[in-house]
């Protein structure tokens, strides 16, 4: 399988995954809330449910992973904050957080989540992988927000 097809197959499984809920057809407008980042091919969405949740995933080539995340984190400033459930990147490969130099592929994910005043939730996965350290890398990621349930 090429490490092009790999990528894609695993962003659309991490699209799916990550929304339990059943997609219902309703017209859709990109929403302001969801970030993709600029020359990404947009492979879901943006999508609207009925519960007024929406979704986007995306993929990127070549680009720095950390560029990524570094986007997604200012894009997220106020009045979003920051939840404590952010996880760096981590690399699935070799020593920890460190890229193979065998030309293996080697897969990273990175977590973001935030929150803001009325209780609304954004949570973005990006899942990045490569074959040699310092390499660009194909960068997929799966973006949600979930409005807050108000009594």
């Amino acid at each position: 399988m090429s490490p092009r097809l790999r990528h894609t197959i695993g962003t659309l499984v991490l699209a799916v995954t990550a929304c339990a809920c059943e997609p219902q057809r309703y017209p859709s407008v990109p929403p302001k809330s969801l970030w993709t980042p600029a020359g990404a091919r947009v492979v879901h969405g943006p999508q609207t449910y009925a519960d007024g949740a929406m979704d986007v995933a995306f993929d990127t080539p070549r680009v720095a992973a950390e560029e990524i995340s570094a986007a997604v984190m200012g894009y997220y400033d106020l009045p979003w904050r920051r939840r404590p459930l952010v996880r760096g990147w981590s690399w699935e490969l070799g020593p920890p957080g460190r890229l193979p130099t065998d030309g293996r592929t080697a897969l990273s994910y990175w977590h973001g989540e935030w929150e803001n005043d009325d209780g609304d939730v954004v949570i973005y996965y990006l899942r990045a992988e490569s074959t040699q350290a310092g390499a660009l890398t194909a960068v997929g990621g799966y973006g949600r927000h979930t409005r807050a349930r108000h009594k």
